[in-house]
């Protein structure tokens, strides 16, 4: 009884001894070490949207997030393959894995991120919006500017400025420079006249302080004059200038009703929706700016860089023009497949690249000098 029973022991410790020492002899696979398979050479989704991706000649791409793709590469020790789609198509083919990471000027939003994994964002902007400018001011404008309540709030401010100045001189001077500054109403108006007069360096020289306190007054009038006028005349540049771009619109809040382009895809669609604009989608920049061109839309709203790009570089017959105020912060990153190996090591090596001043310098040089 005890010699089967010592064998069944015998047997089931060799057993044991003999899977112990084939786990320790096979190494983890890479997907148990959380790494991906193939790691060796990858396959790239892109869009062209210049200034971050560009399409040479060669058919090469360039562009600050091509810059950023091998900076990663580099890092992380890779080779790619590129392949180029539609917007729409190159976030289902990161969603499907079909691709092993989609690269390029790619919006992060909530709706996306549902479907794919994002890296770190790598780029912080705003959308812009383009209109078209009516090619100069009319004299019909710069009357209705003229009669507008800013015009008239400006004109008041400025009168009541002068008033002051002119009754500190008219208090300095009332008593002991009668004949030019004399008492009562008819001498705060010749006060105001001499205010106006130095304001504007007319010098007609009719009326002049005599007192030190007059003169005092005089001297800081004139040199406050300076700036005074300087803005006054700023701003009503600016009011007629604004009135010359294309269909009152000045900011975001006045795309409610208008007549909106947007690019087939971009996330700037629902920031539109929700400002109340008619939104209609187009292939391309240059059908956008074309149709803004042919007065087929009111404007253009996009991310401002890339609308930058196009007005500075795409020959389309339009006097487009991109508006100072943006709106709507979004940031840029690359699209991975769900639950992607690659996540963790391109989120370091990305946070490694844009801390770096060699980084800062590419962003310059490719929003700067690259159109």
């Amino acid at each position: 009884m005890r010699t089967p029973l010592k064998a069944c022991c015998f047997l089931a410790a060799s057993l044991l001894i003999t899977r112990s020492a084939s786990a320790q002899q096979d190494p983890p696979s890479a997907e148990q070490q959380g790494e991906p398979s193939d790691v060796d050479r990858l396959v790239i989704g892109t869009r062209v949207a210049p200034p971050f991706v560009t399409r040479g000649d060669a058919e090469a791409y360039d562009g600050l997030a091509i810059d950023l793709l091998d900076e990663i590469a580099a890092n992380i020790g890779f080779e790619y393959e590129v392949r180029e789609y539609e917007l729409a198509e190159l976030l289902d083919a990161a969603a499907s894995g079909e691709i092993d990471m989609a690269v390029g000027a790619i919006t992060v939003t909530a709706e996306r991120e549902e479907r794919v994994d994002f890296t770190h964002p790598y780029y912080a902007t705003s959308l812009a919006i383009a209109v078209e400018e009516t090619g100069g001011i009319s004299w019909l404008a710069a009357i209705k500017q003229l009669f507008s309540p800013q015009f008239i709030s400006a004109v008041g401010a400025l009168a009541l400025v002068l008033l002051v100045a002119g009754l500190l001189v008219w208090v300095a001077e009332r008593k002991h420079n009668a004949e030019q500054f004399g008492r009562g109403a008819k001498g705060i108006g010749a006060a105001f006249w001499w205010s106006a007069v130095t304001m504007t360096t007319v010098g007609y020289g009719d009326k002049a302080p005599v007192t030190i306190g007059g003169r005092i007054v005089a001297l800081v009038w004139m040199f406050a004059s300076i700036i005074i006028i300087s803005g006054f005349t700023a701003a009503i540049a600016t009011s007629l200038t604004v009135s010359s771009l294309g269909r009152g619109i000045q900011a975001p809040d006045d795309l409610k009703g208008k007549r909106v382009g947007v690019l087939a895809g971009a996330a700037s669609a629902s920031a539109l929706k929700d400002l109340g604009a008619k939104t209609s989608s187009f292939e391309s920049g240059e059908a956008l700016l074309t149709a803004l061109g042919e007065k087929k839309i009111d404007a253009v709203v996009h991310d401002e860089p890339v609308l930058r790009w196009w007005r500075a570089t795409l020959d389309v017959d339009t006097a487009a023009a991109v508006l100072p105020e943006t709106f709507q912060p979004q940031d840029y990153a690359f699209a991975l497949p769900p639950e992607s190996p690659l996540r963790e090591q391109i989120n370091l090596a990305i946070l490694n690249v844009i801390a770096s001043d060699d980084w800062k310098t590419l962003v310059e040089d490719a929003l700067n000098t690259r159109h």
